[in-house]
């Protein structure tokens, strides 16, 4: 037998949930003390995802939480935040990943036909970088980079750095090892 401090009643030891801490294994205060504090400290909501009726603890929403039912709702959720905040493509780096996640990983390339090279990339058809994946295929790093005409682009950016056949300033004098030429 056992006293509740919360509502004082005297009761057996199996009307206590177990508690491994407590000197006899058992709390201090009785299964129906303990729910009704549960049911006292729990807020009823509804799902963002499911709209299910749930229920959750005030301390789970101050903290900015209690906003889903369940894991299964907590991913669906947060996967859709990140398509929300990776909609726009704006930039280099974001069209490529929407490609990748789209199309999957580049395989054969589609100028020469080749499936075996070490690497393959996605490459823009137009060079304007749409959201639209007809406008991407699949290539070989050698085609990529002839279809791109890398060397050019290279030429022409290393051509702006230099006026009249000199630097123009001391940090561009730099070569890539970082000692001045």
């Amino acid at each position: 037998m056992k006293k509740c401090f919360k509502c004082n009643e005297v009761k057996s030891l199996n009307e206590f949930y177990k508690h491994q801490y407590m000197k006899d294994g058992h709390l201090n205060k009785c299964k129906e003390c303990a729910k009704k504090d549960a049911r006292v400290r729990t807020v009823p909501r509804v799902c963002q995802v499911c709209s299910k009726d749930f229920m959750t603890w005030q301390s789970e929403i101050n903290r900015g939480g209690g906003i889903t039912c369940s894991r299964e709702c907590y991913y669906k959720r947060s996967q859709s935040l990140l398509d929300e905040k990776f909609a726009v493509k704006d930039n280099y780096f974001t069209v490529h990943k929407w490609v990748y996640k789209n199309m999957g990983k580049a395989d054969h390339c589609s100028l020469c036909g080749i499936t075996e090279a070490p690497a393959f990339h996605w490459s823009n058809k137009s060079g304007e970088y749409k959201q639209d994946l007809s406008d991407w295929w699949s290539l070989c790093a050698k085609c990529h980079h002839a279809y791109d005409n890398i060397s050019e682009k290279a030429w022409l950016t290393r051509k702006e750095r230099y006026v009249d056949g000199f630097k123009n300033s001391k940090e561009l004098s730099k070569n890539f090892r970082g000692k001045v030429l």
